[in-house]
């Protein structure tokens, strides 16, 4: 009985500290530290992220050797009792590294685990974004919570999903492999070659779909929109799926790059 009375004293305890300690929380930001990566013989992406940018640029030079470089940028927030934590301290709590297995590149984001004490008083939220290289025909995969995701001159396969935030998907060449993204609240771009044959099945259940460069077949619903079929000509058509829970998406005609 006396356990049990004090396990109750302790929550009384924990409740009102955080009652009277919550409204004095002040936020503090790390510096940013950068880590660079070089991995040959990669086949693979696969990138996963709570918080911060992805960008993906598909390089025609690392197709041979299958190089992918990785540059790295994480620093964190620290919440905690009138900002007498350190966030300098917990930034190499944030680990980052990439891994390889078999041509498989994976780059994930893990804490390390901390105090029960330490939670209750400090509050840390990590901020990593990514910049690789990649050859252009590796098979990428990318989720991100919260943030945006930007790819560039990749044509095979493409996986992107992302809770908040933006998909940009820039692709000079035209699509050759299945590339699929899910959004559930933010936009999709793709930006695709002007006589690029594709099929596609974009649907965006609150919201809207444009495609001012291409006659696609958009179909009004209620509250959204749902286009598919075929574009372009029957040479070599990559498939596109997307689909958008609240937001938009937009299809349309590459730029070519300014000329100096």
């Amino acid at each position: 009985m006396r356990q049990l009375d004090r396990i109750k004293m302790i929550m009384v305890m924990t409740a009102i500290l955080s009652a009277v300690f919550l409204p004095g929380c002040v936020k503090g930001t790390s510096d940013i530290f950068v880590e660079e990566m070089e991995l040959c013989a990669a086949t693979e992406l696969s990138i996963s992220n709570p918080l911060g940018n992805i960008k993906v640029v598909g390089a025609e030079l690392n197709n041979m050797d299958g190089t992918v470089f990785v540059k790295t940028e994480k620093y964190v927030d620290a919440y905690s009792l009138f900002g007498f934590a350190t966030p300098n301290e917990y930034v190499n709590q944030i680990k980052v590294t990439p891994t390889m297995d078999n041509g498989r590149v994976e780059m994930a984001v893990e804490m390390a685990a901390r105090g029960l004490l330490e939670r209750l008083f400090v509050r840390i939220v990590p901020h990593v974004n990514r910049t690789i290289e990649a050859p252009t025909l590796i098979s990428t995969n990318a989720e991100l919570q919260f943030g945006d995701v930007e790819l560039r001159n990749l044509p095979e396969d493409v996986k992107a999903s992302v809770s908040v935030g933006t998909v940009t998907a820039d692709m000079p060449v035209g699509v050759v492999g299945e590339q699929r993204f899910d959004i559930n609240v933010g936009q999709l771009e793709l930006r695709l070659p002007k006589h690029a044959g594709f099929e596609y099945d974009l649907k965006v259940d609150v919201g809207k779909t444009e495609s001012p460069d291409f006659d696609l077949n958009l179909k009004r619903r209620l509250l959204g929109v749902h286009a598919s079929g075929l574009a372009g000509g029957l040479d070599r058509p990559g498939l596109v799926t997307a689909k958008v829970n609240i937001g938009f998406i937009a299809v349309k005609q590459q730029q070519p790059p300014p000329v100096n």
